[in-house]
């Protein structure tokens, strides 16, 4: 072995290796793999710090709350089931040339209807409705609602919601589940912006509103942020 030691030469690199070894005991020699290491740690710290500062339920409440209030808006249905449906309803409304001109035509038979109606409350605010509710609406009841402009405003609201009725069924091709899913879903965004919703629109609510001071206000607002 002494001989071996011997025979290497003074510049070759296991000579070289060996002297820097002896020269320098106590110094850890720099490997690809521990800065690769040490990099992978920090990286896994950094992560472990951003992790903490989210928290780990806080991901699962937004989820959960974004979730409520989205199944709150669309029934209980799901957001791809609804898309999938309307999608269906689009498609086969769009080639169906003869269903676009009995809606045109509809439309324009419920305009003059309204047209008319307008003009002969001007002559006579008794006058008769155009267009009576369904037996199981009860919104427009009030007294409040056979005065101008209320009396017309309910009526356009009929009027139209009647015409979306009659878009959103009985399509040719639409699949039976998808036509009552966009039927239903209509009716749904419809009665949102029904006038007897909005406090301008509904003089049942005005009338409590002057008598009340807009408590009545602020007590559908309490009850709002509750649910």
């Amino acid at each position: 072995m002494s001989d071996l030691k011997a025979n290497i030469p003074v510049s070759s690199p296991v000579a070289d290796s060996t002297s820097q070894e002896k020269e320098a005991p106590g110094k850890v020699p720099s490997h690809p793999h521990r800065r690769a290491s040490d990099k992978s740690s920090a990286t896994y710290r950094a992560y472990r710090i951003e992790r903490s500062l989210l928290g780990a339920h806080i991901p699962e409440t937004i989820d959960r709350m974004v979730n409520a209030n989205l199944a709150r808006a669309t029934a209980g249905l799901s957001p791809t089931v609804l898309a999938m449906a309307y999608f269906d309803w689009l498609m086969h409304l769009g080639l169906s040339p003869g269903k676009q001109a009995l809606l045109n035509e509809k439309a324009v038979r419920k305009a003059v209807r309204l047209a008319l109606y307008a003009f002969k409350l001007n002559q006579n605010p008794d006058i008769p409705p155009c267009i009576e509710p369904l037996p199981q609406d009860h919104r427009f009841d009030g007294e409040g609602w056979r005065q101008w402009p209320y009396n017309l405003i309910y009526q356009s609201f009929l009027l139209t919601q009647q015409w979306w009725y009659n878009a959103t069924t009985h399509n040719r091709g639409v699949d039976k589940r998808n036509d009552a899913i966009v039927s239903f879903m209509t009716r749904q965004i419809l009665d949102m912006f029904s006038p007897s919703n909005l406090p301008l629109t509904n003089p049942e609510i005005l009338k409590t509103t002057m008598e009340e001071g807009g408590q009545n206000l602020v007590r559908g607002w309490t009850n709002f942020m509750a649910d």
